[in-house]
């Protein structure tokens, strides 16, 4: 990689024959800081003016909508309140409310509110009320009675001239500020005297109850009469500081109130903080600058000293790692090849680099998958799993490898081309092949093991069929030394004895296939099948222990996908453990029950025996290698069930139950 040289400084007669840009740039470059730095303390005065401008606006604007909602507020409450005291005024009017029944009435108005101190019913004049309601938290305190007559008597004549609800104006007493409100309720009965009830609001409860709390502790709220005069406040954070306010009217019949409100909010202090903030970043970005200028020469030598090392230091990575590393640019061609790709494929590195596909290393009979797999990587499609496919040595010899493909990106963040790992696999297959072949061993040992323990239940079920084959031959004889036996008699003897020796024959073979050894068969195996195909064989210890065998298969099961000689092996495990399990048990109770079923869409085979069952402390320990619960056992035979299972993917599971074991055998649907 080249790097760039430092000029050396211009000589005098240079400077001269520059061009006048050049002869100017050393003057510019010490002006250009001072120029920056105008510009942006014009810049910084513009926007702070700017920002308060706003800031202002905004704050104010908040004000006026806030001081609106709690208007609203306040107006609507009093006006809900005028319409239940006039909802009650109405139904003494009409004799619907009975006075009985006042009282209780007005009980139920006095709780809508806490700003409500107190209630009443006056006959002819503000004396003494017929009835009076007081709130029970103002204790000790007789609000109408403290509420100038005048204001009672404005109340109630205004009232009684709208024949509807009105407001007094505001007024001051020993419990605080108030206001009335007056609601015409008829004649009273026998004296005819004019019944008007009266309520008594208490402005500062008014405030308490309908500003929240939120707005309380920003602003503080007032209200006055349209004399300014003050008669309720709320200032929970302090006194306003005049700079945002804003005042609204409250619109009521009979009352003129002027609700305000003025912000404890200050100008804006931030102002000073920002403009000493823009000098102090101004002044450091000039300083920066100018260190930038006589500081960038030294900059740019540590830079090419640094890129060297990283050049050496990268090659030096690339040279020392153990698998192979291949780049390549956008359109296939190896740019960069370390040794252990080199040592992998048998050629030098100026062999490799510089080669566009198809490449020496490519497998003749494979030249169309690779080309397909070039393909999806230069044009982005391919992803970053592994893939694995074969190389070939310069001396022919092939061999397995896993390519791991990542986008090759440079310093600006642009794919240049695309990097690839390639790690040989030739050992992880020959461990891989090495493992199977040990599986199928030790599967055909266990298949092995268990017919050696059903040898004599095996030799008593052809010991049948063959006596029976030697009664009927030895019958045929007889009859036909007697020379005038029907030949219908023999025939039949005869066929009875081949039909045994097919039976003979179907039992050695079905031994023969379950113990050769051969490569595992995927195939679509029906349950039903699988099951009768291992009956024969399950019956034959079951016969010799005593063992009732019942098998229960569910109609139109799905079939599984599977080898079927592993899947009866697994079987045969299974039901062979199930009747040792019961040898000791009594002859009424040795049962095997089999059934299967469908689980969701998976087939469920279950395994059930009637034995001693399971220790609770060797649980754990059952699908263990070389565990065994038997004198003679190899302690293989469950686990290897378990590989089988999951080879297929399937479970191989267990339930211990009070009186026996059933083992689960769960095989997913065919595919």
């Amino acid at each position: 990689m080249s790097t760039e040289a430092i000029p050396p400084p211009p000589t005098a007669a240079a400077s001269a024959a520059a061009p006048a840009p050049l002869r100017l740039w050393p003057l510019m470059r010490w002006w250009m800081p001072v120029v920056i730095g105008g510009l942006l303390l014009g810049a910084t005065s513009f926007l702070v003016n700017l920002s308060s401008i706003q800031e202002r606006g905004e704050a104010h604007d908040q004000l006026v909508t806030d001081t609106q909602w709690v208007r609203q507020s306040l107006q609507f409450q009093l006006e809900r309140e005028a319409e239940a005291l006039e909802l009650i005024a109405s139904d003494l009017r009409t004799g619907a409310l009975a006075p009985a029944g006042l009282e209780a009435r007005l009980r139920v108005f006095l709780r809508r509110g806490r700003e409500t101190i107190s209630v009443a019913l006056l006959e002819d004049g503000p004396g003494a009320p017929a009835l009076e309601v007081r709130d029970p938290s103002a204790s000790g305190i007789d609000a109408l009675a403290a509420v100038p007559s005048s204001i009672i008597e404005a109340a109630m004549e205004r009232a009684a001239r709208q024949g509807d609800a009105a407001f007094s104006k505001p007024f001051s007493a020993s419990w605080g500020a108030g206001i009335v409100l007056g609601v015409p309720a008829g004649l009273a009965p026998g004296s005819g005297a004019n019944r008007m009830l009266v309520a008594v609001f208490s402005l500062e409860r008014l405030l308490e109850e309908m500003v929240p709390w939120t707005f309380a502790q920003g602003h503080e709220v007032t209200i006055s009469d349209v004399t300014g005069t003050v008669h309720a406040r709320r200032n929970a954070a302090g006194a306003g500081r005049g700079i945002y306010t804003y005042q609204a009217p409250l619109d009521l019949p009979g009352a003129a109130l002027i609700l305000r409100t003025n912000s404890v909010k200050g100008p804006p202090d931030w102002i000073a903080n920002v403009l000493r903030g823009g000098v102090i970043a101004l002044a450091f970005f000039l300083f920066w600058s100018l260190w930038a200028l006589w500081s960038d020469v030294r900059r740019r030598v540590a830079a090419e000293h640094r890129l060297r090392d990283e050049v050496a230091f990268r090659r030096a990575m690339g040279d020392s790692a153990v698998i192979g590393l291949r780049a390549r640019d956008l359109d296939g061609r190896v740019t960069f090849a370390n040794p252990a790709f080199c040592r992998m494929v048998g050629l030098p590195e100026e062999a490799l680099v510089g080669h566009a596909p198809p490449m020496p290393y490519w497998v003749p009979e494979r030249m169309d998958e690779y080309r397909d797999r070039v393909d999806q990587v230069l044009s982005g499609q391919a992803t970053t799993a592994p893939y694995e496919t074969v190389f070939q040595r310069a001396d022919g010899q092939r061999f397995p490898v896993v390519i791991y493909d990542a986008p090759l990106r440079d310093a600006d963040g642009r794919q240049v081309g695309w990097m690839s790992s390639i790690i040989d696999v030739t050992e992880e297959k020959q461990a891989e092949e090495r493992e199977r072949q040990q599986h199928e061993r030790l599967q055909t040992a266990a298949r092995l093991t268990t017919m050696g323990e059903m040898a004599s239940s095996l030799a008593h079920e052809l010991n049948q069929p063959l006596g029976a084959i030697t009664s009927y031959l030895a019958g045929s004889l007889n009859l036909l030394q007697k020379g005038d036996a029907p030949k219908e008699e023999i025939a039949a003897a005869l066929a009875k004895a081949s039909a045994q020796a097919q039976r003979a024959g179907q039992v050695i073979r079905r031994v023969h296939e379950f113990v050769r050894k051969q490569e595992p068969k995927r195939m679509p195996v029906e349950v039903s099948a699988l099951l009768d195909d291992c009956r024969a064989l399950i019956d034959l210890q079951a016969r010799r222990d005593g063992v009732r065998v019942t098998v229960e298969v569910e109609a139109d099961l799905p079939p599984v996908y599977g080898d079927p000689v592993l899947l009866q092996q697994v079987i045969l495990n299974l039901t062979r453990n199930g009747i040792d399990a019961m040898a000791g048990c009594p002859p009424e109770r040795r049962r095997l029950a089999i059934s299967a079923s469908r689980l969701g869409a998976w087939v469920l085979i279950v395994v059930r025996d009637f034995g001693s069952g399971i220790d609770e402390s060797l649980a754990e320990q059952v699908f263990s290698p070389f565990f065994t619960t038997k004198a003679e056992g190899m302690g293989m035979g469950l686990s290897i069930c378990r590989s089988i299972v999951e080879l297929h993917g399937g479970r191989l599971n267990f339930r211990r139950l009070a009186d026996g074991t059933e083992f689960h055998l769960q095989l997913p649907p065919g595919q």
